[in-house]
């Protein structure tokens, strides 16, 4: 219930009873009364009327209202917490899909896919890498390779395609000066075009190498 004057905001009219005659606009339960002067009768009224409405703010048994029905504000906030706190709500993730639980862990897992590196997992040397030869192992049958990382190194000055066994189709390539090194870690995926073959290396010139290739398959 809300009490304000219209009319006269300064009240200066009295009404000669010892209360003032300037008209109240009372809003009660939805309601809105215009009554005459604050008689001791209308304050009554206004009291009680201002503690049923203190009463139904300050309930605390009502039901939480989690929809569009009709409630007090007491049952809406209830509502929110109500679904704040439960599982897949805004405030609560639901429980995560296997494979995904170590979102929220404190260490990195790693890539999501089984990694190898290099022929039978060592690193390829070579003296004279002229005529083009493998890099990798083949791939898991029927899948092609998917070049994650190329760490290379030449005593020599060179330039090192990397290409595709049998088609010769280069997929990388790089010049290295004496005694440097290259590495090649593409941000998007470096596949293979062509399923079942190895990547190879083949140099501009003879020289001391060390190449590693890191891979996965994939169909």
């Amino acid at each position: 219930m809300t009490n304000r004057p219209i009319g006269n905001p300064g009240w200066e009219k009295a009404s000669g009873n010892g209360t003032y005659a300037d008209p109240w606009i009372q809003e009660v339960a939805g309601a809105v009364t215009v009554s005459g002067g604050a008689t001791a009768a209308n304050q009554t009224t206004q009291i009680t009327a201002e503690q049923a409405i203190q009463a139904t703010a300050g309930a605390t048994t009502g039901a939480a209202v989690i929809t569009d029905a009709n409630g007090t504000m007491q049952q809406y906030l209830r509502g929110l917490v109500k679904l704040a706190i439960t599982a897949g709500s805004f405030l609560v993730t639901a429980a995560l899909a296997a494979g995904s639980e170590i979102i929220g862990s404190t260490k990195d897992a790693g890539p999501h896919w089984t990694s190898s590196f290099g022929i039978t997992s060592a690193v390829v040397s070579s003296a004279a890498m002229t005529t083009a030869a493998a890099l990798t192992d083949a791939p898991t049958a029927g899948q092609k390779i998917v070049i994650t990382d190329i760490l290379f190194s030449s005593d020599t000055a060179m330039r090192m395609d990397f290409q595709c066994e049998t088609t010769g189709v280069v997929v990388a390539s790089c010049f290295c000066p004496a005694n440097g090194f290259v590495q090649i870690t593409p941000r998007s995926k470096l596949k293979l075009a062509t399923a079942d073959k190895k990547l190879f290396g083949d140099a501009s010139v003879a020289g001391n190498i060390r190449v590693t290739v890191f891979y996965y398959s994939e169909a």
